[in-house]
């Protein structure tokens, strides 16, 4: 160590270093000395920037919007699907930074309940525009969950999975429809027999149904196996769900119910986006059926807010 005579090497620890651009150009540009670059150089990991992660600017969004909501002390529910496409949509030069920026000049300025692009400064994207950047999987999506994990960021399983379905939600279009509800339902019944360990009655039991529609279920299950593993985001989902379903209790509402619940909310806010059968079919349900579902769940909120009252 320099402070010491003789110098003596230092013990055998192993370091961290982030720097905000690549070491080559800070080297050139004498930001940066070459000998210690070169103690980081040997297992680089580079880290994209926001706009080429995907889903994960919505993600940050979210967090962040609670954050700063809570700081500002106001209400707001969250983003609109406009204003969620229009975040997929811009190029992010300003990273983190810029998002948190704009989504604090929103709260300041807006009384809606939901942000808009307007609020947030934001072109609404052209439904013809394509996304040229990636979809967000494997590394980069844990680094953000590593880099993003502060106390007052902490979320359950369950606001993960509700976070998950609204992404899935709103990359969808009218042409990549898929049966979410069926799906989703799917990975379900899977947890609950992962939790009690392949067996089907005790499955069943915490899944508050008789153990004759498990043993039912999971043939269609496995026939749909293939489908679900292609679909985009499913392999996340099904991550979400198991984890969600070692956290749940065993009384209360049906898990099934609970998850379609999630699912029946976020469809109502993109109802502008898709038609009353595509939205049916997006719950993997007939249009009669999904007019009862959404009702309801309608019913069981104005419960919900009598009861706090």
């Amino acid at each position: 160590m320099m402070l010491k005579k003789p110098f003596t090497y230092l013990p055998n620890f192993k370091f961290i270093a982030l720097f905000p651009l690549p070491m080559e150009r800070l080297i050139r540009e004498g930001l940066l000395l070459k000998n210690l670059a070169s103690c980081f150089s040997g297992y680089p990991i580079i880290v994209p920037s926001l706009n080429e992660r995907g889903h994960a600017v919505l993600r940050w969004a979210d967090k962040i919007l609670i954050q700063e909501s809570e700081a500002q002390n106001k209400t707001v529910k969250g983003f609109s699907p406009d204003a969620q496409s229009a975040m997929l949509y811009h190029p992010w030069t300003g990273n983190i930074s810029e998002l948190r920026h704009r989504i604090v000049d929103a709260l300041k300025s807006t009384s809606r309940d939901w942000l808009m692009p307007i609020d947030l400064g934001l072109r609404a994207a052209k439904e013809d525009n394509e996304l040229s950047r990636s979809n967000g999987d494997g590394i980069f999506d844990e680094i953000d969950r590593i880099l993003d994990h502060k106390e007052e960021f902490s979320l359950s399983a369950k606001e993960e999975l509700e976070l998950a379905i609204k992404n899935w939600c709103v990359s969808l279009n009218p042409e990549t429809i898929a049966p979410l509800g069926v799906w989703l339902h799917d990975e379900l019944v899977l947890a609950a027999i992962a939790r009690y360990k392949g067996s089907h009655p005790k499955a069943a039991a915490w899944l508050q149904v008789p153990s004759r529609n498990v043993r039912r279920w999971i043939i269609a299950i496995k026939e749909r196996e293939e489908e679900r593993k292609i679909a985009q985001n499913a392999s996340d989902h099904s991550r979400l769900i198991r984890e969600w379903v070692r956290e749940m209790p065993r009384e209360g509402l049906p898990p099934a119910k609970i998850l379609e619940n999630m699912l029946v909310e976020e469809i109502l806010h993109i109802d502008g986006k898709f038609d009353l059968t595509s939205r049916a079919k997006l719950l993997g349900v007939s249009i009669p059926t999904y007019r009862k579902k959404v009702k309801e769940l309608n019913l069981e909120k104005k419960s919900t807010n009598r009861n706090k009252k």
